[in-house]
């Protein structure tokens, strides 16, 4: 899935919103699974690939990332 960097910024913001409605307690280690795509965010013109991003990303982020990427698919 490819996605410009600003669709993408909105949706990680959405989906920010609702684990934090739906489960606090893994608010924060959802954010810092994310900091690394913000960052990408900022460098990045061109459309970015979440499956390229999941792909790179640690293990422990890996189950977040699968999440956001089926919620993306479900909006």
């Amino acid at each position: 899935m490819n996605i410009s960097p600003d669709k993408l910024q909105e949706f990680i913001s959405l989906y920010l919103n609702d684990v934090e409605d739906y489960n606090l307690r893994e608010l924060s280690l959802t954010e810092s699974a994310f900091l690394p795509i913000k960052s990408l965010i900022l460098e990045s013109k061109n459309k970015i690939s979440l499956n390229e991003v999941y792909n790179n990303f640690p293990e422990k982020y890996k189950p977040i990332i699968k999440d956001f990427i089926l919620y993306l698919e479900n909006l």
